[in-house]
């Protein structure tokens, strides 16, 4: 070896591997009957579409699939893609829900919001089951099932809501065009389009559905119920409620969206290092990540920002706690694990209402 390097010899290993990101803004409509063509696999589960146009060309402006993907990609501001995965039917028989979803998530798991074809009550349910375990998505689905805002929570054993009330990961829509529209997916578009934290399902405005004309007491019973609606008011055509049905859904996305971010990072922390060392720095190297997702939850709007009250209480912000090494038991430290490692972080939240009071005098 001639010149230069014949003296010196360097070599630099990249430790730059970047470690994929959960999508939070893709969707997957689950349709029947179709299979994808592959010339190398046999039969695709599920496709990826960045258009209605792409959408056409796979299924026609009557199908499921269709409309579904108009309401996706008809809003104000157009998602960049989403999935169209197939239930299939096997010897006459249609497969169970969970067996479609788990297929469709072992071909393409990139993504996080869920609607399907059906409006049946145990397809439904039993898709909210699958989500519920899953427990990294919502699932979108509607209903203009009348007892849904004509019977109070308490009297409802019937409904489709009754079977889903349970679920904290299931967003209802309830809307009178529903048996043959999906407006949920309207829903699902605008509210997927944000980035998680930032903002919340109430109040936006939809493409492609009209507002339904509805009773206080209809709108009273679909509030009791969490159960999202779209009305006009002030003149203006709204989303009312913008919960699913046990949690507000701006919450229940930002806390998905921060979990998968931290769990992201501190794994990118053990695949570019040569080790996490066993020691406080070695904790440190995790908690860094931990903090720098805390640090952007607080950006975006989904954490508050750090204040105390009157008597020095803390209110916003995040606190990070870690147990020193040496506290670590023998036997946590044989197995390399350290479960040391907490935070407090406190939630943005949104204002939805609000009572104002004056007094008008000479």
């Amino acid at each position: 070896m001639s010149g230069i390097e014949g003296i010196i010899d360097i070599q630099i290993d990249r430790k730059t591997s970047a470690v994929s990101q959960k999508s939070f803004g893709v969707l997957l409509f689950v349709g029947i009957g179709k299979a994808f063509a592959s010339t190398t696999s046999g039969r695709w589960r599920v496709r990826e579409y960045t258009s209605l146009t792409a959408v056409q060309s796979d299924f026609a402006d009557t199908t499921a699939e269709y409309k579904a993907a108009a309401k996706w990609f008809g809003q104000a501001i157009k998602p960049a893609k989403m999935l169209i995965g197939q239930a299939w039917t096997v010897s006459g028989t249609l497969e169970t829900i969970a067996t479609t979803l788990a297929a469709i998530a072992a071909e393409n798991s990139d993504w996080y919001g869920l609607a399907i074809y059906s409006r049946t009550s145990a397809i439904v349910s039993a898709t909210a089951a699958w989500i519920e375990a899953d427990a990294n998505r919502q699932f979108f689905t509607a209903s203009a099932d009348p007892d849904i805002a004509n019977v109070a929570p308490g009297s409802d054993n019937a409904s489709v809501w009754a079977s889903l009330k349970a679920f904290a990961r299931t967003d209802l829509f309830y809307h009178t065009t529903a048996a043959s529209e999906f407006p949920e997916i309207a829903v699902a578009s605008v509210a997927m389009i944000e980035q998680p934290g930032s903002a919340t399902l109430k109040f936006k405005k939809l493409s492609g559905v009209v507002a339904d004309n509805l009773t206080d007491t209809q709108e009273g019973t679909l509030r009791a119920k969490k159960t999202n609606f779209y009305t006009t008011v002030g003149g203006v055509a709204i989303v009312q409620e913008g919960s699913n049905l046990a949690e507000w859904f701006d919450v229940m996305f930002f806390v998905d969206w921060m979990r998968a971010r931290m769990s992201e990072g501190v794994f990118g922390v053990f695949v570019r290092a040569k080790k996490v060392p066993f020691t406080d720095a070695g904790v440190a190297m995790i908690e860094s990540e931990i903090r720098r997702v805390l640090k952007q939850g607080i950006t975006i709007g989904g954490i508050a920002p750090e204040t105390y009250d009157i008597e020095g209480n803390q209110k916003g912000g995040f606190t990070v706690t870690t147990v020193p090494v040496s506290e670590i038991s023998a036997n946590d430290k044989a197995a390399r694990k350290y479960d040391g490692l907490s935070f407090v972080a406190y939630l943005g939240g949104a204002i939805h209402s609000a009572t104002v009071r004056g007094v008008v005098t000479y």
